[in-house]
């Protein structure tokens, strides 16, 4: 390539192109180009309606009108046939701004597109007669042979998104070495070690640039690069990407895709295996197609100005037929990282222990708002977004929080680290009976003497009251009792069957935190709520940590059987089955919901036979917010939907959601700042009273009224 390498900032250019115009109307585009330039041909009607709709689309009409006429050049535009198969949009759109900037310079462009055979065989498309053309526009990277038989019909030829070594001829290009770099950046911020890269092989330019932009992200953080990392499933002989890709037994964290269609073939094929997106592989991709908004979860990829793509092969092809002495150059587009939800934040977890569960964290806040607490999130949510319809909101936060505190002189004092909270609440003989995690502080030591980075330890302990907002200590610690000093029990889960109340807590062995077969869902039941048999470990065989159990029940608080299977919902793509809530069986589900842990999960409310699961974590940039997630009874392990705001989140003006005392507002009792969190719920008066952390301190107090009426008072289906 002669002459010096161009970077060009972009121009505001109208992502809406003449073609979405005369879609949307039923039209032609030729109609569309008339009325925006002013030009006879069609009815004032038809005008007034076109410019209607532009204006509403957001397209420069203003522009379109100024734009001068050049002279009436002719072009061609060259594309690979698999460049424009159905939902590979990336060409398909820049050639669409591409005519629409021809059409309003008075300039035609034609649409040649490139078979397998003809290319092979180094044959010029049908119809392609080059002494009618003034310049050759060719849409991505094809064959060098060809791309050298194009350039030798001595003609002014544009390569768009590729180029070659030896080429005489301008390129407009999209930075793919800093995208592949900054994509792998991203995964290893957020926690990922083991990253593949998946691209067609044998590698274009554009994703050779990828691949080389991963392979020094990964050695700058000292990452040693695996041959057997890379691969593909794109099959080259019938020019498709395909599910049928062979994984390794050990699938990478996560994936650095070379297209958005490569990723959405990759996510089917995880799918069929029951490995989810993000919470069993991360992906991240390039180029922004419509697939990446459309398949679920979201993707996030780079977004690649494909209007300025047009643009600047526009000019730089009338600025070559201006003037054919010029030096050649390369010019590059604006790309930026636009984040959904296919990557996952492995920093959230340390080996299956939560980062603020151990010390030494400091005084966590949400300074760093959307990008270190967005929990997987779209960025992107209307102004008037409004709840949908399965949704239970709004939550109104109780005037008199919080209803349960601490006690100074009691085992559940609480400790900077946290108080009382994450909680189940029934209703039995009249009461409502608090069960919750008390907390306080702990030695750091183990009873040999040994140090751990710990300060705390919880128990659980039980609380009544007549109105569900003034509660009176009835019990405790229960749990801890002839255990190590270094074991703790937290955030409870608790069903009522047939007059029997099965508990499920998280138990931690301090000692050895990241070990299954110590730390988990844990089982107690009871029939009084008084007295405790713990039946153990859960899931003692599991080779990863099953933690935060959430069991089906309705607004009163039974378990609910679907097929006869009680249903368990765990963090990290987890769940489990059971017939007698006693035995349990895990499985791998795939199923993504953002968002962080799961709060509660919830059918029977109000009429309605869907499952919403309350989620806690980070969330549209807080740092713990409440939001939910949609399930149906007929695939009760799949995500439908999602709220893209939370139902309940901290108030900034309310000290104890912020780690300050409710008493005086100005001392510091917890290091949780912008944080709230429940795992206790139940129905009263055709409201669900949700029993929420505030700043992981004290119990307070929120309400949701359900939707048609109050909630049958059934557990079996």
């Amino acid at each position: 390539m002669s002459g010096a390498a161009t970077a060009v900032r972009s121009e505001e250019m109208s992502k809406v192109s003449m073609q979405d115009i005369a879609d949307r109307l039923k039209i032609t585009k030729m109609s569309v180009s008339k009325a925006l330039r002013g030009s006879e041909g069609v009815s004032e009607k038809l005008r007034a309606e076109i410019l209607a709709a532009a204006t509403e689309m957001g397209y420069d009409v203003k522009r379109a009108k100024n734009t001068p006429f050049l002279k009436d050049y002719h072009f061609a535009f060259v594309v690979r046939k698999r460049f424009f198969e159905k939902g590979e949009d990336f060409y398909t759109k820049i050639y669409h701004h591409l005519s629409d900037r021809c059409l309003l310079n008075g300039c035609s462009l034609t649409l040649f597109v490139l078979y397998e055979d003809f290319e092979r065989d180094c044959r010029l498309p049908e119809a392609f007669r080059p002494e009618k053309y003034d310049g050759i526009f060719i849409g991505g990277q094809v064959d060098k042979v060809y791309f050298f038989l194009l350039e030798n019909l001595k003609k002014p030829v544009v390569a768009i998104d590729f180029y070659y070594d030896e080429s005489v001829c301008d390129c407009v290009l999209s930075d793919n070495f800093y995208m592949g770099y900054s994509a792998t950046n991203h995964l290893i911020k957020n926690g990922h070690r083991d990253i593949g890269f998946l691209g067609v092989q044998p590698m274009p330019s554009s994703v050779q640039d990828r691949f080389y932009g991963y392979m020094k992200a990964l050695r700058e953080h000292g990452i040693e690069y695996d041959p057997a990392r890379l691969m593909t499933n794109y099959d080259a002989k019938a020019s498709v990407h395909t599910v049928h890709m062979r994984l390794p037994d050990r699938l990478p964290d996560a994936f650095v895709c070379d297209c958005d269609m490569a990723a959405y073939y990759l996510s089917l094929t995880l799918k069929a295996v029951g490995r989810g997106v993000p919470d069993g592989v991360s992906l991240i991709s390039f180029d922004d197609t419509a697939i990446a908004a459309e398949m679920r979860p979201r993707l996030s990829t780079f977004n690649i100005d494909k209007a300025a793509f047009a643009g600047y092969s526009f000019e730089q092809m009338t600025r070559r037929l201006a003037d054919p002495s010029q030096p050649f150059r390369r010019v590059y587009v604006p790309v930026h990282l636009k984040l959904r939800d296919s990557v996952r934040d492995m920093n959230f977890f340390k080996k299956g222990v939560f980062d603020w569960q151990l010390s030494g964290f400091g005084w966590t806040d949400g300074d760093g708002g959307p990008e270190r607490f967005w929990g997987g999130f779209p960025r992107e949510v209307p102004a008037d977004y409004a709840f949908p319809d399965w949704a239970l909101a709004p939550a109104e936060k109780y005037a008199g929080n919080p209803v349960f505190a601490p006690d100074a002189a009691s085992w559940d004092c609480g400790n900077i680290s946290g108080g009382v909270h994450n909680g189940s609440v029934l209703k039995k003989d009249g009461l409502f009976w608090y069960i919750y995690r008390g907390e306080m502080p702990f030695s750091g030591k183990t009873r040999e003497g040994r140090a751990l980075n710990v300060d705390y330890v919880c128990d659980i302990g039980l609380a009544s009251s007549a109105d569900g907002v003034r509660f009176t200590r009835r019990g405790g610690p229960l749990f801890r009792a002839g255990e190590e000093p270094e074991i703790s029990f937290e955030d409870v889960c608790c069903v009522e069957r047939d007059g029997t109340y099965y508990l499920f807590c998280n138990r931690w062995d301090w000692k050895n935190p990241s070990d299954p077969a110590k730390n988990g869902v844990y089982l107690a039941v009871s029939s009084d709520l008084l007295h405790w048999e713990k039946k153990g470990l859960v899931f003692p065989d599991a080779r990863r940590i099953h933690r935060n159990a959430c069991v089906l029940q309705n607004t009163h608080n039974r378990a609910v059987a679907i097929n006869g299977e009680y249903i368990m919902y765990i963090n990290d793509g987890l769940a489990a089955v059971s017939r007698d809530l006693i035995r349990w069986e895990s499985r791998e589900t795939g199923a993504h919901w953002p968002g962080g842990e799961g709060c509660f999960a919830l059918t029977d409310h109000g009429g309605s036979g869907d499952i919403v699961l309350f989620t806690g974590g980070h969330h549209t940039g807080r740092f713990y917010a409440v939001g939910e997630a949609l399930f149906k009874r007929d695939a009760p392990f799949t995500c439908r939907d999602y709220l893209l705001k939370p139902v309940l989140a901290a108030d900034p003006s309310i000290p104890y959601e912020s780690g300050f005392d409710a008493e005086t507002g100005k001392k510091q009792i917890s290091r949780w700042r912008d944080t709230v969190f429940f795992t206790g719920l139940t129905e009263h008066e055709g409201k669900l009273r949700l029993y929420y952390g505030g700043g992981e301190y004290y119990t307070c107090l929120a309400e949701i009224r359900l939707k048609g009426h109050a909630s049958p008072d059934s557990g079996y289906v």
